[in-house]
This record gives C-alpha cells, sequence and structure tokens, in this order.
C-alpha cells in the first residue's frame, strides 16, 4: 500500500511544469542553504530526485537551471545510473538464486527491497570517499522506506568502480540518517561482512529459509 501511495505521488509531480519544479528546487535552496539527496527527498513538498532526473536528464542539470554549484565532487551525480545498475543487477542476481532454492523472492525498483519468504532486505550502495590525506570512508544514507529486517550495504573499492565486499546488518544498526564504515573500525561488523557474493548468497539464502514467525535479526 505504502509503495503504490509513493508511485502515485510520482505521478502527481510529473504533471507539473519544468518551471513549476524548478521554482520548488530554488525554494528549497533559499531555505537550507545547499542542496543535496538527502536534503531533497527528505522535504516535504518537493519532488524526490528521480522526479527531477526524469525530467532534466539529470539532478545535475537541474542544478545548472537554478543557479546552483556545488563544492564538492558530485561524480556520484553523473554517474548515478551506473550505481543504480550495481544494486538492480545484484538484486536480479540473489532473486534467480533465491528462486532456484524454493524461495519466494521479490525486489522492489525505487525503494530498493528485497523480500524474501517474507523478511525484508534493504540494498543499499556503500560508495567510497574520503578527505584529503585521510582514510577513505563507505557510507550508506537512511531512506524514508527502511522495512524491519536487514540491510544489504555494497561496498565499492575505492575508485567505487567494482563491488569491494557486502556487509548484511539488521535494520536496527541504521540509528541515524547514515551509517558509516571506517578501515579502523571495520572489525566491528566483521560477524555481519562477507567477501564476495557467493558468500552473502549464502547468508541470505539461511534466512530464507527460517519461517517468518521465528526470523530474527543476528545479533
Amino acid at each position: 500500500m505504502f509503495l503504490r501511495a509513493q508511485r502515485r505521488l510520482t505521478l502527481r509531480w510529473l504533471r507539473l511544469t519544468d518551471d513549476e519544479l524548478l521554482q520548488r528546487l530554488k525554494l528549497l535552496l533559499e531555505k537550507k542553504g545547499r542542496l543535496s539527496e538527502t536534503v531533497i527527498n527528505d522535504t516535504l513538498g518537493v519532488p524526490s530526485i528521480d522526479v527531477f532526473s526524469t525530467r532534466f536528464g539529470s539532478l545535475r542539470n537541474a542544478y545548472r537551471l537554478i543557479g546552483y554549484q556545488q563544492k564538492w565532487n558530485a561524480d556520484w551525480i553523473d554517474r548515478k545510473d551506473e550505481f543504480a545498475s550495481i544494486i538492480s543487477n545484484t538484486a536480479a542476481k540473489l532473486v534467480s538464486r533465491l528462486k532456484k532454492v524454493g524461495s519466494a523472492a521479490h525486489f522492489e525498483t525505487g525503494v530498493d527491497v528485497l523480500t524474501v519468504n517474507g523478511v525484508a532486505i534493504s540494498l543499499r550502495l556503500a560508495r567510497s570517499w574520503s578527505r584529503q590525506n585521510r582514510q577513505p570512508i563507505w557510507t550508506i544514507y537512511r531512506r524514508i522506506v527502511l522495512p524491519k529486517g536487514l540491510i544489504l550495504a555494497i561496498r565499492l573499492n575505492e575508485p567505487n568502480r567494482e563491488v569491494l565486499d557486502y556487509i548484511l546488518i539488521p535494520t536496527r544498526q541504521m540509528k541515524k540518517e547514515k551509517l558509516c564504515f571506517m578501515k579502523a573500525g571495520l572489525h566491528r561488523f566483521e560477524a555481519y561482512h562477507h567477501a564476495s557474493f557467493a558468500a552473502v548468497a549464502r547468508a541470505i539464502e539461511g534466512v530464507a529459509r527460517l519461517p517468518p514467525a521465528k526470523f530474527r535479526q543476528p545479533r
């Protein structure tokens, strides 16, 4: 029901003219002083970044049209489709593998939630970034849709070109709007770490074999 409501809201936003969409974005910039994926998606009365990307070709192009220039590297904006395909391809491989072992699996694009035998797994891409002369940090952000269950963080290598590894954690670990993984603190996630797709797929298959009533978030 929630997902159907989100689709209807998206269709409503698409009825706005280009000027109306850009005006809402400009007013948000004046109010917040900056723009980002999180700021836009978390503001009531403003369409999601997907609406701006669909209408103007990219979020960066919408920024350009209102005269907004970011002070930091916005490489992720230009590579948004590339990053989205990593999530969708990972989900497709998981769905195919899970169905072969008799599990009911379905992936909901847009919200990036994989449901396996009634257990929700939110797929999140953890891109690498770093400040000057600092160790890299991998970050995942909380989304409006975060059902109880698990989060599959897909970590990319430092150039953000290939998948590095996977961290399968319970949603209760996402206590704030974002969760960061740093080299110095990765030992805290040792119990959730999986070095390969095959390893994390086996872990998810183990969760899928549990009846929904008996599922417990791993500690």
